[in-house]
């Protein structure tokens, strides 16, 4: 993961923060930094300061439908703690720990919809939490949300070894499924 050491939005006053974007040029992808202007939280986001976050492989592959065009912002997951809240938002707070699956969390700041956030558990560490989000909400959402399994029914993950497989396995095991 990568760890960030900046303060917090208010302790400082700068307005800029460092972030990781991948660019497709030539048939390639790359990560490339920039200084960008730090997000403000729209309704229902929450700003992070991006303490860790994650890197997917579905991220760099060059024309896929995760990567989303020939430049963008990196990152789909991260943990850190909540610097402001947008309007609408009441379950969280700011210094609430979070991890949670957001869009650009290659940064040192990222807005996330509130509703995809999680409380980090303290028992794991930021790189640790960072790693979790994407996988297991993605396999979450089309094992229970979407394919409705249920205690005693039998689930077969073709690709168990990938992490997303590996969350699915692991939620149907809660689950109390085969």
């Amino acid at each position: 993961g990568i760890v960030y050491h900046r303060p917090p939005l208010t302790q400082v006053k700068w307005a800029a923060m460092k972030s990781y974007w991948i660019v497709t040029r030539d048939g390639k992808s790359a990560l490339e930094p920039r200084e960008v202007p730090v997000p403000a939280p729209g309704r229902d986001e929450i700003l992070v300061r991006v303490h860790a976050t994650a890197l997917n492989r579905g991220e760099l592959i060059v024309g896929g439908a995760v990567h989303g065009g020939a430049e963008r912002l990196g990152g789909t997951e991260a943990s850190g703690v909540i610097e402001a809240v947008g309007a609408g938002v009441a379950e969280w707070k700011t210094g609430d720990r979070v991890m949670g699956r957001v869009r650009g969390a290659f940064a040192e700041y990222a807005a996330m919809y509130a509703g995809q956030a999680m409380a980090l558990p303290p028992r794991l560490t930021w790189e640790e939490a960072a790693a979790i989000p994407s996988s297991f909400i993605t396999a979450y959402e089309a094992v229970v949300r979407y394919g409705g399994l249920q205690k005693g029914e039998w689930l077969l993950v073709a690709g168990a070894s990938s992490g997303v497989g590996m969350a699915a396995v692991l939620t149907a095991k809660v689950l109390g499924a085969h």
